[in-house]
């Protein structure tokens, strides 16, 4: 018998009050994923803890109605759902809270990277218009419309402006730092069209370059903070981040897995759902899902099969979908849109996960777990492929490497009579 049907009633209610508060506990955390997910340009899908939400909800208002009843068994089989559902959303939860943060930063390199071209763009414009300003005399009717040019280059940092402000409220270690440079491009703005209008072309030069110094800072920090994001995403990817959800079975996130472990892992499941269907074989007149002792509804889940087997089965199925999640981004890289013929294969999954996390586990389940595995057969031509071809390329990258290499050497013994200057100039273009 399950511990919680040998409760007493008293032991029962206050397993009810605890039970509800953790439920109140666990929608707090609901609502700040929310929350989060709307500051997202491409919003998560939350359908799946909104349904265990309301399962949990139903499952707690049913115990309470058991118990007022007097039917501490049925209140007991209760309380466990309840339990069961609320483990299952702290799982999504901290997964979908994993997802968020990854894409916020993805988002951010986005950001960072359009920022990054703005701001060399607009020091390549200011550099060129001092150069223009330092030729020209104030005299000329040219002036003016270099006085104009400035004009817009301050315009338009104030759109970059917008962006680094918006930029700093998520890196707060780096916000001090562009305050203070934003506010020195402003303040020398301003000054240089002081200095224009006043045709003080001394301080006109001495103010865009102060400018100019501010711009490449910014870039210079935009560009470090990229890199390290950059890196930290591909050590998540190469598996040094850690696992979400340990359980028996389940790769951690990031860590290859092929296409050989994802279909191993589907037959095992597909195998536990039959049997899960008919264990040893169900006795005359008996329904799938409504043998006694176990998930105790039709529809809620194989005979066979309990909570434990579910959830796990629902953490591999996570595990694959995000490998092939990270398969069909590196294939879409290379602009032809590989990756998205894996597209009906992930629904499949996404779909799957959600039933066994909502224990709705039938015939139609164990279909699609062979759609599943027939999809992911059609689709391991386009990984194998993938592979081939970043090896071939990667001995093609290799024969380039060796070819320029010896390109070099050939071009080093010739050595030209050049005078010491030309020499030194010479070897800085080759080593580059």
């Amino acid at each position: 018998k399950e511990e919680s049907q040998n409760l007493s009633k008293e032991e029962l209610l206050k397993k009810q009050k605890e039970l509800n508060e953790k439920f109140e506990d666990v929608k707090k955390e609901l609502k700040e994923v929310q929350e989060l997910n709307k500051d997202l340009a491409r919003p998560l899908d939350l359908d799946i803890l909104d349904a265990l939400e309301q399962q949990v909800s139903d499952d707690l208002k049913n115990a309470a109605q058991e118990l007022s009843e007097g039917k501490s068994k049925k209140a007991g089989e209760k309380q466990k759902s309840a339990a069961d559902g609320m483990k299952a959303m702290s799982s999504q939860l901290n997964a979908k809270q994993n997802q968020s943060n990854k894409q916020q930063q993805e988002e951010d390199m986005e950001s960072l990277r359009a920022i990054l071209e703005g701001l060399i763009n607009l020091s390549f414009d200011q550099e060129k218009t001092q150069k223009q300003f330092v030729k020209i005399s104030t005299k000329d009717p040219v002036y003016r419309k270099l006085g104009r040019r400035q004009q817009r280059i301050n315009d338009d940092t104030k759109i970059i402006k917008d962006s680094l402000l918006a930029l700093a409220k998520r890196q707060p270690k780096i916000a001090t730092f562009i305050d203070a440079e934003l506010n020195t491009i402003a303040t020398q703005h301003r000054a240089t069209i002081e200095a224009i209008d006043d045709h003080r072309k001394k301080d006109i030069e001495k103010h865009q370059q102060l400018v100019m110094t501010s711009y490449n800072n910014l870039a210079l920090l935009l560009n470090e903070a990229l890199q390290a994001m950059q890196q930290q995403m591909n050590s998540e990817m190469q598996g040094n981040g850690s696992c979400e959800n340990p359980g028996k079975g389940r790769p951690k996130p990031g860590q290859s897995m092929s296409s050989g472990d994802m279909k191993e892992m589907l037959k095992k499941q597909l195998e536990q759902m039959q049997k899960g269907a008919n264990p040893g074989g169900n006795k005359p007149g008996s329904k799938p899902g409504s043998a006694p002792g176990k998930e105790g509804e039709a529809g809620r889940g194989l005979p066979g099969l309990g909570s434990k087997e579910l959830a796990r089965m629902a953490a591999e199925q996570t595990a694959i979908r995000q490998r092939l999640e990270q398969l069909k981004q590196e294939l879409n890289k290379e602009g032809k849109g590989l990756g998205n013929q894996l597209n009906p294969l992930l629904k499949e999954l996404e779909e799957q996960e959600k039933d066994l996390l909502l224990k709705r586990v039938n015939p139609q389940t164990i279909q699609r777990q062979k759609e599943i595995l027939t999809r992911l057969l059609e689709s391991e031509n386009a990984i194998m492929k993938r592979g081939y071809e970043e090896k071939r390329n990667q001995i093609r990258f290799d024969e380039y490497k060796r070819s320029k290499w010896n390109e070099l050497e050939l071009v080093k013994t010739i050595d030209p009579s050049l005078q010491l200057y030309y020499k030194q100039r010479s070897d800085a273009y080759l080593n580059q």
